[in-house]
């Protein structure tokens, strides 16, 4: 038998990250697009969690961030495996990074959905 492992979500539904954006943004296509970068980064944080090294394993994934000029809402994400020491080392958007396995942003700029990673 493998070996046990922890794993906490603290997640935004994907219904509500489109209910909280402006109605241009919540058309059929772009919610498909937003689906497709949402349950991407569902399957980054499976395989995170099925490394053997990751143990205690956090998924974390922010509401909407909306910067007013340009215009951009930002959800960002990432995956901590919380048995590895904090150091208080790398900082990613003021976030300390010294415990992530993967991390990044789903993003929505100029009538795009894109997503941006970061990884140790």
């Amino acid at each position: 038998m493998g070996t046990a492992k922890t794993i906490a979500f603290c997640m935004t539904p994907y219904s509500e990250l489109v209910q909280a954006l402006p109605p241009k943004w919540q058309n059929i296509t772009k919610r498909e697009k937003l689906l497709a970068a949402y349950r991407h980064e569902l399957h980054c944080f499976l395989n995170v969690a099925l490394r053997p090294d990751c143990q205690e394993l956090r998924f974390v994934m922010l509401p909407w961030r909306r910067e007013q000029e340009p215009e951009q809402w930002t959800c960002d994400f990432w995956v901590a495996d919380t048995a590895l020491p904090c150091t208080s080392g790398a900082i990613w958007h003021g976030h300390d990074t010294s415990q992530w396995r993967h991390g990044g942003a789903i993003w929505i700029f100029q009538d795009q959905i894109g997503t941006s990673y970061w990884s140790p």
